[in-house]
This record gives structure tokens, C-alpha cells and sequence, in this order.
């Protein structure tokens, strides 16, 4: 099961950001998720080899039996996530805790990374063009060998519109406005 609670971005400080955001990079721990908080062994970790903080933005991880947000590095420092083309001072880093390179992350996890990263997208207009996996830019399997990210990115699309279509609340006029106020917004 996922928390469905809010996405609260200001816990990373987002209303802080002065750079621009244009992408989001996704991993995965490669470790197994011990359905504990992995995400401070992953925060010591980093900082072990002289990092200033996780090297994550967010994360996504199985604690008992719900799969929770977590909050790490804020948006006010450059990431720590994919230093290739110099993506740690444009993009947002999501994390996956669990290994998947050898089975697909399962369907609780997905969907809870699909809202993370449809939250960032929504906060800084990030199109899914931009949203890619570690692996797209460095010789990695991040966020794993199974984790398909056509099928993330087709979802990022096609999920929302089939939930609202199925719950009845689909509403087209209302979704144009929404992204015209946005694009005034930004200028």
C-alpha cells in the first residue's frame, strides 16, 4: 500500500529554488528494502565519503507495510545524484530504495513514483521528455535493469487521464486553464 498523503516539496524547499529545474533523474538503492528506514544508512553513507547530505532529493521506501515519501537533500544545494551534463544543478533526484535489476518494483512502489514525480513536474513544468533514469547518462542500471522507463514515462501520461476518466471527474476545459495559469505564472 502507498501513502496517499500529500507531497509536501517545501520539506526539500522548493519556494527557495533559485535555479532552474529542468529535470528529474531516477535511481534505485540497489539494495534490498528492509521494510525499515534505509534512507538514513543511505544519508550516512553519502556523508561518509564527504558529502555535505544525501545526495537525493527524494525517495520512495517500504517502511512495515506502506510505501512513504522521504525527503532528503534540499533544492537550495546541487544534487549529488548524476554529475554527468551537469545534471546535479538542474534536476531533481528520486530515489527508489530496493534493487531492480533483476525484478520489477512492485506496483505500490510504481505508482508512488509516478506521483513524486508528477508533483516535481507539476512544481517546476518539467515535461516527460525530461524526466530519465540514471543509466540515460552514465554507465549505470539506474533505477535498475527492470525498472522500464518507457512505461514510466507512457504512464506519467496515460494514468491520470484514465483515472479521471474512470472516476468521472475528467475535465478537459478546467486541465487547459490550469496549464495556461501556469505558463502565465512563469512568464
Amino acid at each position: 500500500m502507498y501513502d496517499a498523503t500529500s507531497i509536501d516539496l517545501e520539506k526539500i524547499g522548493v519556494s527557495k529554488v533559485t535555479r532552474p529545474i529542468t529535470h528529474i533523474i531516477l535511481h534505485h538503492s540497489a539494495t534490498v528494502d528492509g521494510r525499515t528506514y534505509s534512507w538514513p544508512a543511505i544519508k550516512k553513507y553519502h556523508m561518509d565519503k564527504g558529502w555535505k547530505d544525501i545526495g537525493y532529493n527524494l525517495g520512495i521506501e517500504l517502511v512495515e507495510d506502506t510505501v512513504k515519501v522521504l525527503y532528503g537533500r534540499p533544492l537550495t544545494m546541487n544534487g549529488a545524484h548524476c554529475k554527468e551534463d551537469g545534471m546535479n544543478s538542474k534536476s531533481v533526484g528520486v530515489c527508489v530504495v530496493g534493487c531492480y535489476d533483476e525484478k520489477a518494483p512492485p506496483e505500490d512502489h510504481w505508482t508512488q513514483v509516478l506521483r513524486v514525480v508528477r508533483k516535481v513536474q507539476e512544481c517546476f513544468l518539467i515535461p516527460i521528455k525530461n524526466v530519465h533514469g540514471h543509466h540515460e547518462y552514465a554507465p549505470k542500471t539506474c533505477p535498475g535493469k527492470m525498472f522500464d522507463m518507457y512505461k514510466f514515462r507512457r504512464d506519467l501520461l496515460v494514468r491520470p487521464i484514465a483515472n479521471d476518466i474512470l472516476t468521472g471527474t475528467l475535465n478537459i476545459a478546467g486541465a487547459v486553464y490550469d496549464v495556461e495559469m501556469k505558463l502565465r505564472k512563469i512568464g
